[in-house]
């Protein structure tokens, strides 16, 4: 039996690891200055929805609402002269 097993594992190839997911360069990257020392980027690409990039970005750095939708006027309007 032992035998058997030995065959088998020296018949096996070893996996190779499967390549890392690659990251396509972002149409736009704007950078949010949130307080003073404190920033943040956002990576935009055509077909983006503005809102749901200003709605993850004032979760991950604690905006109110107000500062939410001041973002969502700053990301329509750099997508409009970057896109039309």
């Amino acid at each position: 039996m032992s035998e058997s097993y030995e065959k088998l594992r020296r018949r096996r190839k070893p996996k190779s690891p499967s390549p890392a997911p690659t990251r396509k360069e972002a149409d736009l990257y704007i950078d949010v200055s949130v307080a003073p020392g404190r920033a943040g980027r956002i990576a935009v690409n055509r077909g983006d929805n503005p809102r749901e990039l200003a709605d993850g970005f004032a979760k991950t750095f604690q905006l109110d609402k107000q500062a939410k939708e001041a973002l969502v006027r700053l990301l329509v309007e750099n997508m409009r002269a970057l896109f039309g």
